[in-house]
């Protein structure tokens, strides 16, 4: 076969196998709807506003703006999806409304107002969960209005079920929290496991109890060897802790495997949920055998965002550093040889930043361009955040992760 070929071969077989996700919602800046005092760029600055999180309800696409600069008008957010995608611009309507997201006069703490949010999830009981870190993230002006807090909604109503403060023997304050994975087998008994990836802890909440606890583990912590990054161009270092978890399905014993892994690491650890709702367990000096390593996803695979399909005990990794969205069937050994690539683009998923599967079994995944308005500037001109969607199965056609 004359090299020609084989480039050409190869060539073809990149364009299939990295292009099975579907763009759905693309932004050059985020817009609000009915914004309150247009014009005051202390209250709304284009520029600074930078989607986190989303998630998918009917016809309602939620999306998570973090405060992490002044002339931020809402955190939590809303898309009504009408027409046919791709949608363009959209603009943001303030969830649950505009009150609750307006931030009191002086910072002033108020526990009906929403401060700021990362990454939202929808539970199958028909509810919206968040963290709100209460925590205005300003650039060398971090500001802690008040207690983190774990919220629900109830999407059919649009009424807040559910407001519990994270005390403070439990987190300082809340800038590590940036996510929440709901484990919904039982709506009257659910529970919430949210990273600490500051802290380097996990922490696990009961609904039912209106308890909270916290695991301390060495798997936790962020890797030393494995904290450099190389994205668009701009070469950094973090030294992020435990980012994200994801759950197994249910197993006949009742509980669930418990996937995580720090956001500076190329690993990934399980531990079950029958640990981690054990209140009295969490203050053991040594856990024992009951966190497992399981393996290594493979070079520049660090990560803030992974989710299990359960129908097909598939799991999809936002792998931020090399602008793709990755698979691994979870019944398999973890090693780069059994995972595969769903989607990798360097000029539009810059820098995955969340994704989340739907009650439809669709695959959600959001583009942010992080690093680049870190460390650097924004084009303005061009569409900094993308999200891309795609039913699962369709997702994983050809790939090694259904075999």
């Amino acid at each position: 076969m004359s090299l020609i070929v084989k480039v050409c071969l190869i060539f073809l077989l990149c364009s299939v196998v990295n292009g099975k996700l579907t763009e759905y919602v693309k932004w050059q800046s985020i817009n609000y709807k009915n914004l309150p005092y247009p014009g005051d760029s202390s209250f709304y600055n284009p520029y600074v506003n930078v989607p986190f999180g989303l998630a998918h309800y009917g016809n309602k696409l939620f999306v998570a703006i973090a405060r992490r600069n002044p002339g931020i008008p809402s955190s939590l957010n809303v898309v009504e999806l009408t027409g046919s995608p791709p949608y363009i611009n959209p603009p943001l309507i303030s969830y649950p409304n505009w009150n609750m997201n307006m931030l009191n006069l002086g910072n002033q703490p108020n526990p009906a107002k929403i401060v700021s949010v990362y990454r939202p999830r929808v539970d199958r009981c028909d509810r919206l969960w968040f963290v709100d870190t209460g925590v205005l993230e300003y650039p060398n002006n971090q500001i802690n209005v008040q207690r983190p807090s774990i919220w629900a909604i109830d999407l059919k109503t649009d009424i807040v079920i559910g407001r519990f403060d994270i005390p403070e023997n439990i987190v300082p304050n809340g800038r590590g929290l940036a996510s929440i994975t709901i484990d919904d087998d039982d709506c009257a008994n659910t529970f919430a496991y949210i990273p600490d990836w500051m802290n380097n802890a996990l922490l696990v909440f009961s609904a039912q109890q209106g308890r909270i606890w916290r695991y301390n583990h060495n798997y936790f912590f962020f890797n030393p060897f494995e904290g450099d990054f190389d994205v668009d161009g701009l070469q950094f270092q973090w030294n992020d802790g435990i980012f994200s978890v994801a759950l197994s399905k249910t197993k006949p014993n009742g509980y669930r495997t418990a996937f995580f892994h720090p956001l500076g690491s190329f690993s990934e650890f399980t531990v079950s949920t029958e640990i981690l709702r054990n209140e009295t367990l969490a203050t053991r000096r040594t856990h024992g055998k009951d966190f497992k390593f399981v393996g290594h996803r493979g070079t520049n695979t660090q990560s803030g965002s992974h989710a299990v399909d359960l129908n097909t005990n598939v799991m999809f990794i936002a792998e931020m550093q090399n602008n793709a969205v990755s698979c691994w069937n979870i019944k398999k050994d973890l090693k780069r040889t059994n995972m595969d690539i769903v989607e990798q683009n360097n000029s539009t998923l810059i820098y995955p930043v969340d994704l989340t599967i739907d009650r439809e079994s669709s695959l959600y995944v959001l583009s942010n361009r992080l690093p680049r308005f870190i460390y650097d500037r924004y084009d303005t001109n061009a569409y900094n955040f993308n999200i891309w969607r795609e039913n699962i199965n369709a997702a994983l056609s050809g790939t090694t992760c259904l075999k």
